[in-house]
């Protein structure tokens, strides 16, 4: 990501910076997503990136996060309207993929999609954004907070279900949001996590071996929410949707998961993190 080529020559790249952070939270709110600068400076503690700038202004952002040796994940490709129609999506995301050889792994816009397409991504499955008003919910047993002796892990669990090392984003969450574990025979077999996103909540990542398990792990989070905005970003095949709907959310929309190179995530990642980190 060191050689940045700019599209026109009133457009000038520079390494994504903390003074732009304000400006990607404008960019964003114009495209209609809800990040705060807090969700941005969490994408900036995990990734690294590009901002294009014309005069002096930020018009596009481009942010790829790395975990491990394996898998990186592109985030926040957003060109301001005026801007668009003149390669500057493309040139971001050319500056964002560098020469690194991880695989890579991207939510898509429908509007980006056919660019991912030409830059070799392929769509692996489709994301389901479920969101809405919690409505009141049965507390479950069998699920707890977690103690500092589940962080090993709950590390191997993320880091397996993601394809790539994710020791770093596991520390960080456990700083910064509640999580809670099922543990079976001694043993953690799913974890979860809820922070703040946006206008209300976000539970994710939920990583569990059913869908029961995966359930009842978002019903613990989401107690104390009812009558609050909450967040669940699923693999469409996961079905966890369903349950969601019985606490009063809704699938939003749907969006391509795109692919370039091996991933080996697994079927027990029943919600992503977030759109961009997934």
């Amino acid at each position: 990501m060191d050689d940045f080529v700019s599209p026109s020559p009133d457009i000038a790249f520079r390494p994504f910076a903390a003074e732009h952070l304000d400006a990607g939270v404008a960019l964003s709110t114009a495209v209609g997503w809800s990040h705060r600068r807090e969700d941005w400076e969490m994408l900036f503690a995990f990734s690294r990136g590009v901002a294009a700038l014309h005069n002096d202004r930020v018009v596009g952002t481009a942010l790829r996060a790395d975990f491990g040796k394996a898998v990186s994940t592109i985030n926040m490709i957003i060109v301001e309207e005026a801007m668009r129609s003149r390669g500057l999506g493309r040139a971001l995301m050319t500056a964002a993929l560098g020469t690194d050889t991880r695989s890579l792994r991207l939510i898509a816009t429908i509007e980006g999609q056919p660019l991912y397409e030409k830059l070799g991504f392929e769509t692996v499955e489709k994301l389901a954004c479920v969101t809405g008003i919690v409505k009141t919910t049965e507390q479950p047993t069998g699920v707890r907070d977690v103690y500092p002796q589940d962080l090993p892990e709950i590390i191997t669990l993320e880091s397996v279900s993601f394809g790539s090392d994710r020791s770093a984003l596991i520390k960080w969450l456990d700083k910064n949001t509640r999580m809670a574990v099922i543990v079976r025979n001694d043993r953690v077999v799913g974890f979860a996590a809820r922070r703040r996103f946006g206008h209300g909540h976000v539970i994710g990542p939920v990583v569990a071996q059913n869908t029961d398990d995966g359930m009842s792990l978002v019903a613990y989070l989401a107690d104390g929410l009812e009558g609050q905005l909450l967040r669940l970003d699923v693999p469409e095949a996961s079905g966890l949707q369903f349950g969601l709907g019985e606490m009063g959310l809704e699938v939003e929309y749907l969006a391509p998961i795109m692919q370039r190179g091996p991933v080996t995530a697994t079927s027990e990642r029943l919600a992503f993190v977030s759109q961009a980190l997934i």
